[in-house]
């Protein structure tokens, strides 16, 4: 062979095609990092008195198991305040402040609304505003109302009523310095996402989910029961069932599901 044609033999070898087998699979593109505290629902045990509430740590692929701290069964929602590292409880009549790993009832501390506020009833939604330094409580009582309880003083400050929206899950993001609850909208059954101001609890807009795959109950209020949890990851809003997870985009409304038991 002459040394005139090994270039052209380097170049055919090089233009040849990949077997398959010796391919290297292209990795997909990073997901966005989803992190955060939510109760985890153990339904599994067939006797009922064995099943636990736990609040968890959950990422895309729902409950890290390890992260998994039993609370009383009567807990609906949790709120945690990550500078302090207290976490918040409602059960359908009350708030708490919750100690992890304790699943006895009676070590739960209630914080007790002041008589000259409007009473609490039937509180459906709980948050951490981490900026004012306060629980923002939504309860369904009335039109519905929320309140705010700083830990610092002590002190509980009655904010808006909710115009009629009856809240499933309330959470605060930092990013936005809002808060945000879900419900079926007033006068029909469409799942929506309520932007409320964390200064006065009033209402700024609303979102509607129009997605199919969501569940029909999606989003209803039902006193003591949890249908649904929120919490904010990012630019997403984090929509928790107990046996599935949908990531929210707050700039297209997109909706994903990110995890099914």
């Amino acid at each position: 062979m002459t040394a005139s044609l090994y270039p052209v033999l380097l170049a055919l070898s090089l233009a040849a095609p990949v077997p398959k087998e010796d391919r290297v699979p292209t990795a997909p593109a990073p997901r966005p990092l989803i992190q955060f505290r939510a109760l985890h629902f153990n339904n599994a045990p067939e006797v009922a008195s064995l099943r636990t509430v736990g609040v968890a740590e959950f990422d895309s692929a729902g409950p890290i198991e390890r992260t998994v701290a039993v609370v009383p069964k009567m807990i609906n929602q949790v709120a945690y305040d990550p500078t302090s590292k207290v976490l918040y409880g409602i059960s359908p009549q009350k708030v708490f402040v919750v100690a992890p790993g304790q699943a006895d009832k009676g070590l739960l501390t209630e914080l007790l609304v002041p008589a000259e506020l409007t009473a609490l009833r039937a509180p459906s939604g709980i948050a951490f505003d981490s900026k004012r330094e306060r629980v923002v409580i939504a309860g369904l009582g009335g039109k519905g109302r929320m309140y705010a309880y700083t830990p610092k003083t002590g002190k509980w400050a009655e904010l808006a009523d909710t115009t009629g929206a009856r809240v499933a899950a309330l959470t605060y993001s930092a990013r936005t310095d809002e808060l945000y609850g879900v419900y079926e909208a007033p006068g029909g059954q469409v799942p929506t996402i309520g932007i409320f101001d964390p200064a006065t609890g009033k209402l700024k807009d609303e979102i509607a989910l129009v997605d199919p795959g969501l569940p029909k109950d999606f989003g209803k209020a039902r006193r003591g029961q949890t249908t649904i949890q929120l919490a904010a990851v990012g630019n997403h809003l984090i929509l928790l069932t107990k046996r599935q997870m949908f990531r929210f985009e707050l700039k297209t409304s997109k909706i994903t599901v990110e995890w099914k038991k």
